[in-house]
C-alpha cells in the first residue's frame, strides 16, 4: 500500500504543473497574442486605403523598372525631365497671365456702368472658375495617362488644351462688341485652362519620376515641382515689359492681349521637347504585360538551334 501511495504521489507531481510553470505559460501566451495582434494590425492589407495601395504599387513599379533597366540609357531620360519642367513653366505661365492682367480684363469684358472695383472682382471671379476645374482635370488626364493614351500623349493634349484658350482669350471681343456673350465665353475658356493645368501638373511628375534613376529621382521630382514658380516668374516678366514699353491707354485698349499671344511662341518649343521624350516604360509594360513576360523568358536550347538554322 505504501508503494502504491508513493507511486500515486509521483504521478501527481508529473501530471500537475507548478504555479510558476502556469505563470510562465500565461506570459508566453500573452506575448504570442500580442505578436499576432501586432502583425494583424500592421500587415493586413485591409488597413490600407485604395489610394495607399496604388501609391505603394506605383513606387514598387518604379523600383522594379529601375532595377531591370540598370545601365540602360532609357532609364535615365533627360528629355522626360525637360518635358516636365518646361511643361510646368508653360502651363503656369498661361494660367498666371490672366491674374496679372485682371484689371484690364475686367475693364474689357464687363459693363462700363460698373465701378473699376466691381469689374476687378468680376475678373477674379472668372479666375476662380479655373480652380474648380483643376480636380476634374486631374481625374480626366489621370485616366488618360494611365489607361488610354499614356503619359507622353496626355501631356501633349494638355499643352494643346491650354494653348488654344489662351490665344482665343487674346482674340475675344469685349463687352461693347458682343455684350453678355463675351464674359460667358471668357468663363468657358478659363475653365478649359483650369482643366488643362489640373491634368498637366500631376502628369509631368509621373513622366519625370518614371524615367529617372533611383539616385536622382527625388531631386528631379523636386525640380519638376519647383518649376511651376518659373511660370509665374515668366508671366510677371512679360506683363511688366508690356506695361513698361507701352502707355497705360494702349495696355487698357489692346496691349493686355500680347501676353496671351506670346503663348504661340512658347507652345511650339515645348511641343518639340515633349515629342522627343520617350513614353514611360512603366506604362508601356502595363499595357503589354504578355510581351514583358515573353521578353523576360530566357532562351532555350531549341531556340538557339532554330536561330542557328
Amino acid at each position: 500500500n505504501n508503494n502504491i501511495i508513493i507511486n500515486n504521489n509521483n504521478m501527481d507531481d508529473d501530471i500537475m504543473p507548478s504555479s510558476s510553470d502556469i505563470h510562465n505559460n500565461n506570459n508566453n501566451d500573452n506575448n504570442n497574442n500580442n505578436t499576432i495582434n501586432t502583425n494583424h494590425k500592421y500587415n493586413t492589407p485591409k488597413t490600407m486605403t485604395r489610394l495607399q495601395l496604388e501609391e505603394e504599387s506605383f513606387y514598387q513599379k518604379c523600383q522594379n523598372l529601375s532595377s531591370s533597366t540598370e545601365g540602360d540609357d532609357d532609364s535615365d531620360n533627360i528629355w522626360a525631365l525637360l518635358s516636365g519642367v518646361c511643361g510646368n513653366i508653360y502651363e503656369w505661365y498661361d494660367f498666371a497671365v490672366y491674374g496679372f492682367m485682371a484689371p484690364e480684363i475686367g475693364n474689357t469684358f464687363f459693363p462700363d456702368t460698373l465701378s473699376p472695383e466691381i469689374q476687378l472682382l468680376n475678373s477674379f471671379g472668372v479666375y476662380l472658375a479655373a480652380f474648380f476645374m483643376r480636380p476634374l482635370g486631374a481625374i480626366v488626364f489621370g485616366e488618360m495617362g494611365d489607361r488610354t493614351v499614356g503619359r507622353k500623349h496626355a501631356l501633349l493634349i494638355s499643352i494643346i488644351l491650354i494653348t488654344v484658350p489662351s490665344v482665343l482669350m487674346g482674340l475675344l471681343p469685349g463687352y461693347e462688341a458682343w455684350g453678355a456673350a463675351s464674359p460667358i465665353l471668357l468663363v468657358v475658356l478659363r475653365m478649359m485652362q483650369g482643366l488643362s493645368v489640373g491634368g498637366q501638373l500631376a502628369g509631368s511628375y509621373v513622366l519625370t519620376l518614371e524615367q529617372s534613376p533611383p539616385a536622382s529621382r527625388g531631386f528631379r521630382g523636386a525640380v519638376c515641382d519647383a518649376s511651376a514658380t518659373g511660370g509665374l516668374f515668366v508671366a510677371s516678366v512679360v506683363t511688366s515689359v508690356v506695361r513698361h514699353v507701352l502707355s497705360p491707354e494702349q495696355v487698357d485698349e489692346w496691349a493686355w492681349r500680347i501676353p496671351f499671344w506670346f503663348s504661340l511662341v512658347l507652345a511650339p518649343i515645348l511641343y518639340a521637347i515633349v515629342r522627343r521624350t520617350k513614353e514611360s516604360k512603366a506604362w508601356t509594360e502595363s499595357q503589354h504585360p504578355t510581351k514583358k513576360v515573353l521578353d523576360e523568358v530566357p532562351p532555350t536550347a531549341d531556340d538557339d538551334d532554330d536561330d542557328d538554322n
